[in-house]
């Protein structure tokens, strides 16, 4: 067989992981359900970062119309690739993925082993991948993990051409019901799946994203601003995402608030977009500090440093569907939460229901919202370890391995050093 289970041959599950160019921290984590029993192998369109298991490198097909964009001609480079590849042009990634899947896991099958297809969304496309090979071997099972539900997000589901988007409503519907199973991130968009595309609810769950005790340090405290002064905010990742992370509008406000006298930084972190520039240039009258990228093993402890962790959303549909993948670093971080995030959504009530944080609602006024929380003493929230314990990976863990239909974690499990699986 290939030298993804040549020297495994008491495994007997196998888990492709399929991925276009790398992975969240979510999806990373999957790695460490690989043991004596169980096979993680990620399928990527080149190598990723994602140790310690093994990758499977597949290249997509060449696209004609890359010319276009050696001419400098990226808009339309763009368009004509939405009218010419149903439902994006991510197809050219597929059909190569599909074939190589197709000889790997019948050699799988045939040496009795289970698999299973995980197809990450977005981007969506890739979900083809699970609905060809499950139509090719109906035995395998596959698993949709929706980080972000197509329809809902107009990031994603405005790239599809106007004529095609009827089509790609039927699409989602039939991936929901043709896959094995739904992962969701949060509760609401579990509602979502059962009640607006009519999916049996045996066929939806729900897999928190998550924090690894193992690497948070020491552990999550609640804190809360005790002394007068400057209060300082702390924003970690892409600030500047808009529509759906609206920073500008953000500063605006906060220069706003400082304007009422009212001394209060925001401290962000992490790479920034273009627009983040023209704010840089003034950063004093905005309150901001910027302190660029910092390693990931670094991150809680410059999170602790601050009075509030700020987490930005602005009134969309799929801002109320989602959860904010930065949210359970937060939680571990122990801080009070500053939510300025849609009414009645997966953060709000997951803010609330940990007992973490403020709420402000994105259709009301977030100067207004601020001063009211700044210029008083904010009630101190009471943290409920029990609902923050639900993120964390040791509790994440079993809810993945039951929507992958995976055996339990044993004391003895092991995880396999990286091992690149060679193409063609």
């Amino acid at each position: 067989m290939n030298s993804a289970t040549n020297d495994a041959g008491d495994r007997q599950v196998i888990v492709y992981v399929v991925l276009n160019h790398g992975a969240n921290s979510r999806v990373k984590a999957l790695g460490k359900l690989s043991s004596r029993g169980v096979e993680v192998v990620y399928v990527t369109n080149r190598k990723a970062n994602i140790v310690p298991v093994q990758n499977l490198v597949v290249e997509p097909l060449p696209n004609p119309l890359g010319v276009l964009r050696a001419l400098g001609m990226h808009r339309l480079k763009n368009t004509l690739d939405s009218m010419v590849y149903f439902p994006t042009r991510h197809w050219l990634y597929v059909v190569p993925v599909v074939n190589r899947l197709k000889r790997l896991i019948a050699e799988d099958l045939a040496q009795g082993k289970q698999v299973v297809v995980l197809t990450c969304a977005p981007p969506h496309a890739l979900c083809l991948v699970g609905k060809k090979l499950k139509a090719k071997f109906p035995q395998i099972r596959w698993v949709i993990d929706w980080q972000d539900l197509w329809s809902h997000d107009d990031a994603y589901f405005n790239a599809v051409f106007p004529l095609y988007r009827s089509m790609a409503r039927r699409l989602e519907n039939d991936l929901m019901f043709q896959s094995d199973m739904n992962i969701t991130t949060n509760r609401l968009a579990r509602r979502a799946v059962e009640e607006e595309h009519g999916v049996p609810s045996k066929k939806v769950t729900v897999v928190n994203h998550h924090f690894d005790v193992d690497d948070a340090g020491s552990p999550a405290i609640a804190a809360q601003r005790t002394t007068p002064g400057t209060c300082r905010i702390v924003f970690m990742g892409g600030m500047f995402k808009p529509p759906k992370v609206p920073g500008g509008k953000f500063l605006d406000a906060l220069k706003a608030v400082r304007e009422r006298g009212l001394e209060v930084e925001l401290h962000l972190y992490g790479l920034q977009g273009l627009e983040f520039e023209r704010y840089r240039q003034n950063a004093a009258e905005y309150g901001l500090i910027y302190h660029g990228a910092v390693p990931q093993a670094q991150v809680l402890s410059e999170l602790r440093k601050y009075d509030y962790q700020l987490l930005l959303l602005e009134d969309l549909p799929n801002s109320k569907l989602i959860m904010h993948l930065k949210l359970p670093q937060y939680l571990r971080a122990g801080l009070p939460i500053v939510a300025i995030v849609p009414k009645d959504s997966a953060v709000e009530e997951i803010v609330q229901r940990t007992g973490t944080g403020h709420v402000i609602p994105a259709d009301s006024d977030w100067v207004h919202g601020l001063i009211a929380l700044f210029g008083a003493d904010p009630p101190v929230g009471r943290r409920n370890d029990e609902e923050i314990a639900r993120f964390d990976w040791r509790s994440v863990e079993a809810d993945w391995r039951q929507a992958l239909n995976l055996p339990a974690a044993t004391s003895a499990s092991t995880v396999p050093g990286e091992r690149s699986v060679p193409a063609g």
